[in-house]
């Protein structure tokens, strides 16, 4: 018998990310900012989908 869960397909966030030149849509679990490098990752199950330098960065925000 299959559980309704099994068959589920959960979305993964994305994440919309603007530059002066650009805007870019990333999906990915997680985000982190570090600030010593000024950098901000994106990730998925650990692996680096993107990565973007802050000072390039005019706004950026998740989509659910």
């Amino acid at each position: 018998m299959n559980d309704i869960l099994d068959t589920l397909n959960f979305m993964k966030p994305t994440y919309v990310v603007k530059t002066d030149k650009n805007v870019c849509r990333i999906q990915a679990s997680t985000c982190s900012i570090d600030t010593d490098l000024k950098i901000i990752c994106f990730y998925d199950k650990g692996s680096v989908q993107a990565m973007f330098r802050v000072d390039d960065v005019k706004t950026f925000y998740k989509i659910i």
